[in-house]
């Protein structure tokens, strides 16, 4: 970890299969030596979601699979550096080093860089912090979404019409 940071988790387990994963991380943190460094925060209301984003320092979503990753979005929204993984749909809307960074969580040394990156250069961190709210706030609050819709029926309006034009007579669904 960097200088003096905490990791703080903010785990829910609400099934034995869960809470058998928290207890695996734990014993792991403590096998590593780093348990003194691991905050164990526990499920967090989605109405307190919000400050634990903007107190945090880095968010990490580090992923194996991610069709989306709303909750880099969230933390994104919040104008806290997020790091994502390289195995998701966001990754598509985010410009590396611009909105976010990413890196593959398969390659712990290269997602623990990419973490570590806004933690040590505070001008990366703030540009991470305020392009990573900007794009997040326009391009997934209910403007930059209700756009997106309207943008996706009307390509589906203009191919019906091609489609519709170029069909033979008689041959119209």
């Amino acid at each position: 970890m960097v200088g003096d940071s905490r990791l703080q988790l903010a785990v829910g387990a609400d099934n034995e299969r869960d809470r058998r994963a928290v207890r695996r991380w734990a014993e792991l943190a403590a096998d590593l030596e780093v348990a003194d460094a691991v905050e164990w925060r526990g499920y967090v209301a989605d109405d307190e979601m919000a400050d634990h984003y903007r107190a945090a320092s880095v968010f990490a979503l580090p992923s194996r699979y991610e069709p989306f990753g709303m909750t880099a979005v969230e933390a994104m929204a919040c104008g806290t550096p997020t790091v994502i993984t390289v195995h998701g749909g966001l990754q598509e809307h985010i410009e590396f080093g611009v909105h976010a960074l990413y890196g593959d969580p398969n390659r712990p040394a290269e997602f623990a860089a990419m973490l570590s990156l806004p933690l040590l250069y505070e001008r990366l961190r703030e540009h991470l912090s305020v392009e990573g709210a900007r794009l997040a706030r326009t391009e997934f609050g209910w403007r930059g979404i209700a756009k997106q819709t309207a943008t996706l029926l009307d390509g589906v309006r203009d191919e019906h019409q091609r489609r519709r034009r170029i069909e033979p007579a008689g041959q119209a669904g």
